[in-house]
């Protein structure tokens, strides 16, 4: 009987712990996002953009996400990660402009000092996200490669 009981117990509560230790594990994840990261490569709908077509930065602060362009702001937002998907998940719920309320769902690598987020070109980020992160040069996907300013 105490077995079963325990058994129970454990099916009840193991929902419960598995969050908690994601919910840290994103936490933890976002730690290492915070700061300013200078795009040094990106593809639009697959193809390669001049590296000086523009000055673009991504700055992560708390849970806000900043994009600039030449050094004014563009577009900003909050965002979520979810480091334990295949590939890991960064959404990001846009805070005004005509996408307001709307999330960005895109795909991230975070490798030391190098962050690469990829998502579908246009509004198909916002229904659909992909489930591998893409080549550079895929039709259909927009890549940025970011370093970590320092």
């Amino acid at each position: 009987m105490l077995l079963r009981q325990l058994s129970i117990l454990l099916v009840l509560t193991a929902p419960a712990a598995l969050a908690l230790a994601q919910d840290d594990a994103a936490k933890e994840e976002a730690k290492k996002l915070q700061g300013t990261w200078k795009v040094v490569e990106f593809s639009l709908d697959g193809k390669k953009q001049p590296a000086d077509k523009a000055k673009m930065a991504f700055v992560f602060k708390d849970d806000t996400v900043t994009f600039s362009v030449d050094g004014q702001k563009a577009a900003e937002g909050t965002f979520k990660i979810k480091p334990s998907a295949k590939p890991k998940e960064l959404d990001i719920v846009h805070a005004e402009g005509p996408q307001k309320g709307k999330v960005d769902m895109s795909v991230y690598v975070l490798d030391g000092d190098t962050l690469k987020i990829a998502g579908y070109t246009g509004d198909i980020s916002l229904t659909k996200r992909p489930t591998a992160f893409p080549k550079d040069d895929e039709k259909g996907m927009d890549v940025f490669t970011l370093k970590r300013e320092k």
